[in-house]
C-alpha cells in the first residue's frame, strides 16, 4: 500500500512538473510552448525581446540571442559562397535557378547555426520594386516588373524556410515594408502613392512572399507612407498586412525606425509614445545591435504611463517566441531535419559550381558586332579598368575565400599575351600615368576588354547614385581606349541601368556582367571564348540619359517610370550577330 502511494506520488510530481515545463517540451504544441514560456517571464524579460540583441535569462537557462543575420545572395559571413548579387539573379528569369541557389544558401545558414556560430534569423530578401535605378540599394532588387520580383522572391523564400511542416530552415524577413526607393534622408520622408498603385505595383511581391509563401518576418521601412510612418503604420501593418493577407509572423522595424517616430520624424512628441504606437500597430521590435534599442528603454515607460497594456505587449513578444521555437532554438539539436549539415557545405565544390552556372547565367549580351566570341587565336588581348582585376560582390555580400577576377578567369580561358592596365579607380579623379598606361596596354594588343562600373562608393545603403553615367574617370577611359583600338569590348559591372554616351555605338560588344559572385571571373570568360552562351535578359529599363529620369522622390510610376509608362528611348537599342 505503501509503495502505491508513492508510486502516485511520483507519478503526480512528474505529470505537475512536465505540465509546469511545456515550454521545453519539443512533443508539445508551438503555441502552447509560447504560452507557457510567456507566463513564467517578467515584464522586463518580455520586453528585452524586442530588440536585436537580446540578453540572457539565466533563471530560466535562456541564453542570450542575437536576432541579427544577412543572407541577401549568400550568408554575410566568413568562408560562405557568395551567389550572384539580386539584380544578376532577376536578368536569369529563372526562379529555379533561385531556388536551388537559396536551398544552397539555407544549407550554409543552417551548418553555422549548427556550429554554434550564428542564428538564422534573416533580414533578407529584399524585395522593394527597383522604382528608380539611382537608388542605393538598386542591386538588391530583383526587377522594376512586380510579377518577376514576385516570383524570384517567392523561390528564394521557398528556398531558405524549406518545407518541413514543425521546423523553419532559416527565418526570412521580407524588406522593406514599404516604399523604400531612396536613400537620402529616408529616416525623415514620406512615400506618396495612391492606393491603387500601392496595392497593383508596390505590395505585389510582399503579398507573395507574406500570404502565399507564409514567410516568417518582415521589416517595416524607415521612411512614411502617405504621412504616417511605416513602422506606426496601423492600417499597413495591422489591417492589411495581418488582417487582409492574414499574417501571423513578425515585423520589426528598420534600423532604430520605433525610435525615429519621435526624434526624427516628430510624429510623436516622447520615446515612449513611439514604443506604444508600434505596439498598438501590431510591429514587435526594432533592429538595433548592440544592447537594447530605444524602443526597449521606453516601453516599460509607455505601460506605465498606460499608453499601452502589457496585454499588448504580450501578443508582440508572444510572436517572437514563437519564431525561436519554430527555428528549434530551444530543443535539442537533433530535433531539427538539418542537424547533421556541417561546416563541410561552406563554399563547397557543389556550391561553387552553383555559383558559376548562376553566374553565366545572369550575363546579359547588350551588343555585339560580329566580334564575340572571340577566337581561340587571338594573340593579345588588353585587360583594362577598375574592375579588371577586382571580384566585386556587391553589396550586403560576406566574405568566400575564393574569388575569381575577370583577369584571373581570362588567363586561365586563353594563352593570349594578356596586357593588364587599371586605367584609373572608380570615383578617382585622372591619372595621366595609369590613364596612358592603359591606352598603351590597348594599342598594342588585338583585342581590349574595359571593365567598368559601380561599387559601394557609389550606390550603397545610405548612398544614391547621383548620375547613371559611370563615375570618375572611367567614361574617358572607354573613349580614349576607342581611339586606339577599334576591337574594343566593354564589360559593364553595374549596380544597375548605366550609361556610356557616345561609346556605346562605337564599342564592338558591350557585356552587362553585374556583380555577379565569387566565381564572376570564370562566367565572363566562358562569355567572351564562347564557352557559354549568353542569355540573361535585362530586368528593368535602361534610360538613355538623366534626363529622362523622372524626380526620385515622386513615387507616381504613370510619371515616365519602368517599362509601362516611360515614353522615351531607352538607352540601348542594340541587335547582336
Amino acid at each position: 500500500m505503501r509503495k502505491r502511494v508513492w508510486l502516485i506520488v511520483f507519478l503526480l510530481v512528474f505529470i505537475v512538473g512536465a505540465q509546469a515545463q511545456i515550454w521545453r517540451n519539443p512533443n508539445a504544441q508551438v503555441d502552447a510552448r509560447v504560452a507557457d514560456l510567456l507566463s513564467k517571464m517578467t515584464l522586463d524579460e518580455k520586453i528585452s525581446q524586442c530588440s536585436s540583441d537580446i540578453p540572457a535569462i539565466e533563471r530560466l537557462g535562456i541564453p542570450a540571442y542575437m536576432w541579427y543575420t544577412e543572407a541577401l545572395h549568400g550568408v554575410l559571413a566568413w568562408k560562405c559562397t557568395s551567389f550572384p548579387q539580386n539584380i544578376a539573379m532577376g536578368a536569369t528569369w529563372d526562379p529555379d535557378l533561385m531556388f536551388d541557389v537559396a536551398t544552397a544558401i539555407s544549407n550554409e545558414a543552417r551548418a553555422l547555426k549548427n556550429s554554434g556560430q550564428r542564428e538564422v534569423m534573416m533580414f533578407s530578401p529584399t524585395v522593394n520594386i527597383a522604382r528608380d535605378p539611382r537608388w542605393g540599394r538598386n542591386e538588391e532588387c530583383y526587377s522594376e516588373d512586380p510579377f518577376l520580383l514576385s516570383e524570384m522572391a517567392r523561390m528564394y523564400v521557398r528556398g531558405m524556410q524549406g518545407n518541413d511542416k514543425k521546423y523553419l530552415k532559416t527565418v526570412c524577413t521580407v524588406k522593406h515594408f514599404i516604399a523604400n526607393n531612396v536613400e537620402q534622408r529616408r529616416e525623415f520622408i514620406q512615400s506618396y502613392i495612391n492606393e491603387k498603385d500601392l496595392r497593383e505595383y508596390y505590395m505585389p511581391a510582399y503579398k507573395v512572399c507574406l500570404a502565399d509563401e507564409e514567410a516568417a518576418g518582415v521589416m517595416t521601412a524607415l521612411n512614411g507612407l502617405n504621412g504616417i510612418p511605416c513602422s506606426g503604420h496601423s492600417w499597413l501593418i495591422k489591417d492589411v498586412l495581418r488582417g487582409e493577407w492574414g499574417f501571423k509572423g513578425y515585423v520589426v522595424a528598420d534600423w532604430h525606425a520605433v525610435s525615429g517616430m519621435y526624434n526624427n520624424m516628430k510624429y510623436v512628441h516622447s520615446f515612449p509614445e513611439a514604443s506604444a504606437l508600434a505596439i498598438k500597430a501590431t510591429c514587435d521590435q526594432e533592429c538595433f545591435r548592440p544592447k537594447a534599442s530605444l524602443m526597449v528603454k521606453h516601453l516599460k515607460t509607455a505601460i506605465e504611463k498606460g499608453l499601452i497594456k502589457e496585454e499588448e505587449l504580450d501578443q508582440s513578444v508572444a510572436r517572437l517566441l514563437r519564431i525561436r521555437f519554430l527555428t528549434g532554438d530551444f530543443d535539442p539539436i537533433e530535433q531539427t531535419p538539418w542537424h547533421d549539415i556541417t561546416e563541410n557545405v561552406l563554399e563547397c565544390d557543389a556550391h561553387k559550381k552553383l555559383a558559376l552556372k548562376a553566374a553565366r547565367k545572369s550575363i546579359v549580351l547588350l551588343k555585339n558586332e560580329n566580334i564575340l566570341p572571340l577566337k581561340q587565336d587571338v594573340n593579345s588581348v588588353a585587360v583594362i579598368g577598375p574592375f579588371a582585376n577586382r571580384c566585386w560582390l556587391g553589396i550586403y555580400s560576406g566574405y568566400p575565400q575564393s574569388k575569381v577576377t575577370p583577369l584571373d578567369g581570362i588567363k586561365q580561358i586563353t594563352s593570349a599575351q594578356i596586357n593588364y592596365a587599371e586605367g584609373c579607380g572608380v570615383t578617382d579623379a585622372i591619372n595621366r600615368l595609369k590613364m596612358d598606361e592603359a591606352v598603351e596596354a590597348a594599342r598594342k594588343s588585338e583585342v581590349a576588354i574595359v571593365f567598368v562600373g559601380n561599387d559601394a562608393s557609389t550606390a550603397t545603403e545610405n548612398n544614391d547614385r547621383e548620375s547613371l553615367g559611370l563615375p570618375g574617370g572611367q567614361q574617358q577611359l572607354i573613349e580614349e581606349v576607342l581611339k586606339v583600338n577599334k576591337n574594343t569590348i566593354v564589360v559593364l559591372i553595374p549596380s544597375g541601368p548605366t550609361t556610356i554616351g557616345p561609346s556605346q555605338d562605337k564599342a564592338r560588344a558591350i557585356v552587362c556582367a553585374w556583380a555577379n559572385g565569387q566565381e564572376q571571373g570564370h562566367a565572363i570568360a566562358d562569355i567572351l571564348w564562347g564557352k557559354y552562351n549568353p542569355g540573361g535578359k535585362l530586368n528593368s529599363t535602361w534610360f538613355k540619359n538623366d534626363d529622362d529620369m523622372p524626380d526620385m522622390y515622386d513615387y507616381n510610376i504613370h510619371h515616365g517610370r519602368t517599362y509601362m509608362y516611360y515614353k522615351g528611348q531607352p538607352c540601348l537599342l542594340y541587335t547582336s550577330d
